[in-house]
């Protein structure tokens, strides 16, 4: 089946321009916790387990 790549693109969200690093600090200070960022490699990261994974940025 083909697609166009417009119609394949629709939903998903722009890129954004602003820096998310201090929004991303702001949340180390504020809850003491380690920030681990996955890669969609699925080589490794199945062996993570028993740690919360941010899949979207979003209003608290």
């Amino acid at each position: 089946m083909k697609q166009a790549l417009s119609e394949a693109l629709q939903g998903i969200a722009a890129e954004r321009s602003e820096s998310l690093l201090p929004e991303i600090r702001e949340e180390l200070e504020r809850t003491n916790r380690k920030i681990v960022v996955l890669d969609d490699d699925p080589t490794g990261t199945q062996t993570v387990y028993d740690t919360p994974v941010l899949t979207t940025w979003g209003n608290r």
